[in-house]
């Protein structure tokens, strides 16, 4: 298995500073996602360890040697792209066995290796079909079998769910996580998908604007967001932030009402509440105060959108809840400040301060 280093790197396009002085290790068998908004430079990471782009500076080392300067062939890598780049007039088989004949491999090997792969992606009855006789998420199995029967040292995949309806998405992304078990191969993949990255990673590389904002597996991120963009970044309903003024040392005043809060080592510009921290109350109970703006039944759960005066807040609890509320309503919210996030003027989380260590 392949381990991949990035150390220090730079890239410049027509003058525009992309990424400057990045560095990152991805450890050999790990399934790290790259995400972020369109444009933070997710794609182009990929393309630079891929060797589609070529570093101002910096180093990238895959499997301990230095390619920071090799040919894509030379990487031993494979690529899925968010278009499945099929050839028309071959069938699966042909596109999925097309690579291993331009290596000139032997004929009984290449007929080996395309068994396997669509065996593994369970695309055996449709060997012989052209791609305009499949369904997206089939194109997009060939696409991954094209990649498999090269034995790459690690995947790239950019994007590749983005074509696929909802229903197609949620099927073929258990299937890449599926296929990841089974090959234990390193894998990269590029999603501006939040849900994708949290069901998918081992660890999840936050990016914006060409930095990296936090590094961590999907636990960490939701838990112990490292700033308010990760903290609205992941989590869907994505987090509510309030902005907080100082009362006294222990007692700060939000849109809404004032609650005590735990022992901070410096002063709150910031309060970030899950939306399914926060539970619907009578108007008197709750530490917050506000009136119910819209409802939105989703089945399973229900999203709740309070205004406080000064701001808006969601609220998730079950679809289910026997407390129901009203467009209109006033109602109070209650939730534990223990489990809240605080966050200084720069928008950088501050740590509680636990008992055992004051």
């Amino acid at each position: 298995m392949t381990g991949i280093v990035l150390d220090g790197i730079g890239k410049t396009f027509d003058g525009t500073r992309i990424f400057d002085d990045l560095s990152l290790s991805i450890r050999s068998g790990e399934l790290i996602v790259f995400v972020g908004p369109s444009g933070c430079g997710k794609s182009t990471l990929l393309r630079l360890i891929a060797g589609l782009e070529t570093a101002t500076e910096g180093r990238i080392e895959i499997d301990g040697r230095d390619v920071t300067q090799s040919e894509p062939h030379d990487r031993g890598l494979s690529m899925v792209f968010q278009s499945y780049a099929l050839y028309p007039h071959m069938t699966v088989q042909q596109n999925i066995a097309f690579a291993l004949h331009t290596e000139r491999l032997p004929r009984d090997e290449i007929s080996a290796r395309v068994a396997e792969a669509a065996r593994i992606l369970k695309i055996e009855p449709y060997l012989d079909r052209k791609p305009k006789a499949l369904s997206g998420g089939q194109r997009q199995r060939v696409a991954i079998g094209r990649a498999i029967v090269r034995e790459p040292k690690a995947f790239l995949f950019d994007e590749p769910l983005s074509n696929l309806d909802a229903a197609l998405r949620a099927d073929t992304r258990v299937e890449i996580a599926e296929l990841h078990k089974r090959l234990g191969a390193t894998m990269l993949y590029v999603t501006h998908d939040q849900v994708e990255a949290m069901t998918l990673a081992d660890r999840i590389v936050v990016l914006k604007a060409g930095r990296i904002m936090q590094i961590g597996t999907p636990h960490d991120l939701y838990t112990a967001p490292a700033n308010t963009f990760v903290a609205q970044f992941i989590g869907s309903p994505r987090m509510n932030l309030l902005p907080c003024e100082q009362m006294d040392s222990t007692r700060i005043r939000l849109p809404g009402g004032s609650i005590e809060i735990p022992s901070l080592p410096c002063r709150p510009a910031q309060i970030g509440i899950r939306p399914e921290d926060l539970n619907l109350v009578a108007p008197t109970e709750g530490r917050l105060r506000g009136q119910v703006v819209l409802t939105e039944y989703l089945g399973a759960d229900r999203c709740v959108h309070i205004d406080l005066g000064e701001v808006r807040v969601t609220l998730r609890d079950a679809g289910s809840s026997p407390k129901i509320a009203r467009d209109g309503e006033e109602v109070g919210l209650a939730f534990d400040p223990r489990r809240a996030h605080y966050f200084d003027a720069a928008g950088d989380a501050i740590n509680v301060i636990s008992v055992e260590a004051a």
